[in-house]
């Protein structure tokens, strides 16, 4: 099967099994007034069930920690941090030049163009520009150059003992107070997903996180519910590291008692209920793709994730989304992506169906690799289909938007409306500090 023949393909199961609209992995929960320390959520099938999400602040507390580094080290890595702290103040204020430069450039070009100069004359005028600007640059680069030249010794990077923590947010207390406001209902913890934490360490301008901590060991962890109650964290600070806990002085460092930023991030799911109506015209979609989301007809990660944050795409579409319930902002702003995802695929599906002949989907098509696809867009269909059905319309019409040939083809007006229900995977955070 040749691999155009499959992006197609593909594109057409996403209008018409609409995927991103499935039914709730999660059944019934839906958004309800958070209170201060956890949101609450109840179940629209089971008026008697509430789900309470972890609290969103905890606290930890030193077990045991054990440091070994010496004053001499310190006064190495004082030195290097005195060096890198002069190197990124003189690249600032060169960055700062380059832009003043820019800007004034870019007031005298306006003023060049209202007296109606012409392009030779405004060149002449601003050749005076050119010497300032390749000086700046020139310096930018030896200083890259510099900075990159003056990596940090490994024996610096290597571990110089370790803090050990026992992090507890008090969901179960939660739990019981909810409860108790509640005697008539059942009280359940919300169930939660791609538990991570993240160490940072406090205080120590002039180095990257990844050269202060060698080593996080929290153990294997998934599920918030699982650990939250105590979870055992281990950080190993590199040399560097600890001699901003150890010798601040020699540093000349303000670092607290407790040093280090501990935060827990997880998802969990909630059913959503949203009603999208759109009313757009292919062509205006096609060429706002091409003007914002196209690279070569395919997409970035990065690119993708720039155009669905674009809320020029609900202008594009007329897109009016309505919620059922008041789900909050982050859950709304998670929705609001999805339904760009999916109308974006929908419209470019909708244009290869009615310009792409049956197996004829343009030469350019051959030229698009699955793996190239892949490393595009990864995992995400919406992606990976959208910048198929691109380079498809490319091979048959050319590269450019303008092209009347397409232009006239895609001047077609569309209206959706929908209203759906689905699972939608919200981001959650604990915060911890420490107490001693």
């Amino acid at each position: 099967m040749r691999l155009e023949l499959f992006c197609l393909s593909a594109i057409t199961l996403l209008v018409f099994n609409g995927t991103g609209y499935a039914s709730p992995t999660v059944r019934g929960l839906s958004a309800q007034d958070p209170s201060e320390e956890t949101d609450i959520y109840t179940d629209t099938g089971n008026p008697s069930l509430l789900y309470v999400t972890p609290p969103k602040q905890g606290t930890i507390s030193v077990t045991r920690n054990s440091l070994a580094v010496d004053e001499a080290t310190c006064r190495t890595v004082a030195s290097m941090n005195e060096i890198r702290s002069s190197e990124q103040a003189t690249k600032e204020a060169l960055k700062r030049q380059e832009a003043a430069i820019e800007q004034y450039r870019a007031s005298i070009l306006e003023s060049l163009m209202k007296e109606g100069k012409t392009a030779t004359e405004m060149a002449q005028e601003l050749a005076a520009f050119d010497a300032p600007m390749a000086d700046i640059k020139e310096r930018l680069r030896e200083l890259d150059t510099q900075i990159q030249a003056s990596a940090v010794p490994s024996y610096l990077l290597e571990s110089a003992g370790y803090y050990a923590f026992v992090a507890t947010a008090p969901w179960a207390v939660a739990i019981s107070e909810i409860q108790a406001a509640n005697p008539a209902v059942v009280v359940n913890r919300i169930p939660t997903e791609n538990a991570k934490v993240f160490v940072s360490v406090l205080e120590a301008d002039g180095f990257q996180p990844n050269e202060l901590i060698a080593a996080v060991n929290a153990g294997n962890i998934s599920d918030v519910a699982s650990v939250v109650e105590g979870i055992q964290i281990d950080v190993e600070p590199t040399k560097i590291g600890a001699c901003f806990i150890k010798f601040p002085h020699i540093l000349n460092a303000e670092v607290d008692a407790y040093p280090f930023g501990i935060t827990m991030n997880y998802t969990h799911k909630i059913a959503v209920t949203t009603t999208v109506r759109a009313s757009y015209n292919l062509r205006d979609v096609y060429t706002y793709l091409e003007k914002t989301g196209r690279r070569g007809g395919l997409f970035s990660t990065k690119s993708w994730s720039e155009v669905i944050e674009d809320r020029q795409i609900d202008e594009v579409f007329n897109l009016k989304i309505e919620f059922e319930q008041d789900v909050g902002p982050e859950a709304e702003e998670v929705e609001r992506k999805r339904v760009r995802e999916y109308m974006l695929g929908h419209a470019v599906a909708d244009m290869t169906g009615r310009l792409v002949p049956a197996g004829d989907p343009g030469q350019s098509g051959a030229a698009v690799a699955a793996e190239t696809l892949a490393k595009t867009c990864g995992f995400n269909a919406y992606c990976a289909g959208v910048a198929a059905g691109l380079t498809i319309l490319d091979g048959i019409f050319g590269r450019s938007g303008s092209s009347s040939s397409l232009t006239q083809a895609l001047d077609v007006i569309r209206t959706y409306d929908s209203t759906v229900t689905e699972a939608v995977e919200i981001p959650g955070t604990i915060s911890f500090t420490g107490v001693f």
